[in-house]
């Protein structure tokens, strides 16, 4: 039976984590809670957002690194809270840069939180295949983890560790993260706007919106395809 199958490979997996098994548990408990209390918040969220977008824009961006930072939010919701609080253009914005910078703000808290830890990750499988992976100059250590982000082979705040066991440079790893996320940050902010305006107005979304939307999904579903088929090739021999 397939879902038997999956079963077995996901326990697989998660026995393969070793002592990352701790963190992959917390992160998928805090961003589950995360995103529940994101979701039940947005309007209180909004309505104490700043007026001014000089103030509000950089308010945001704080708050989304802090989040991506400490693993409670995935970039999705993310962005969708940007979206809700700031509209789908600043929003979109907001999320890049707020993702892209939460991720070295994990890393951070990574070397100094499991610093004893990590050195017992280093030859662990998957740490071996994302060393394999992302191995080479820094265009292609930028690339790759731009790839590893799109084929979601790891969830998102796992890839921040394991990244820092593997000692991809911090800014392949910002660059990598910003290329990675723009589709779902387009996508995110745009379904909050959305949101916000259905909740306000009653009204429904602009055909331009709908557009944006729909090409950021498309972008997103070719890119995952892509980079897990580049993913399989590289490291068949060692995932």
């Amino acid at each position: 039976m397939p879902w038997v199958h999956r079963w077995r490979a996901l326990r697989r997996a998660f026995a393969d984590l070793g002592p990352l098994r701790p963190a992959v548990v917390y992160v998928a408990a805090a961003s589950t809670v995360g995103m529940v209390a994101l979701v039940l918040a947005l309007p209180a969220l909004a309505a104490r957002t700043p007026t001014a977008p000089a103030i509000a824009l950089p308010v945001v961006v704080a708050a989304i690194v802090v989040a991506i930072g400490a693993a409670v939010l995935p970039p999705a919701a993310a962005a969708l809270g940007a979206g809700y609080c700031l509209g789908a253009s600043p929003g979109t914005a907001a999320a890049v840069a707020g993702v892209g910078l939460g991720c070295l703000l994990a890393g951070q808290l990574a070397r100094r939180l499991g610093a004893a830890l990590l050195p017992a990750l280093r030859e662990r499988p998957r740490a071996v295949a994302v060393r394999t992976f992302t191995r080479g100059p820094a265009a292609a250590a930028t690339l790759a983890v731009a790839r590893l982000r799109w084929a979601a082979v790891f969830p998102f705040a796992a890839t921040n560790l394991l990244f820092v066991v593997v000692g991809v440079p911090a800014r392949s790893v910002l660059l990598g993260s910003w290329l990675a996320v723009v589709p779902t940050a387009l996508l995110g902010a745009i379904a909050g706007d959305a949101l916000r305006t259905w909740r306000e107005r009653g009204a429904w979304p602009e055909p331009q919106a709908c557009v944006a939307a729909a090409a950021a999904v498309l972008a997103a579903c070719t890119l995952r395809r892509a980079a897990r088929r580049v993913w399989r090739a590289a490291t068949s021999p060692v995932a």
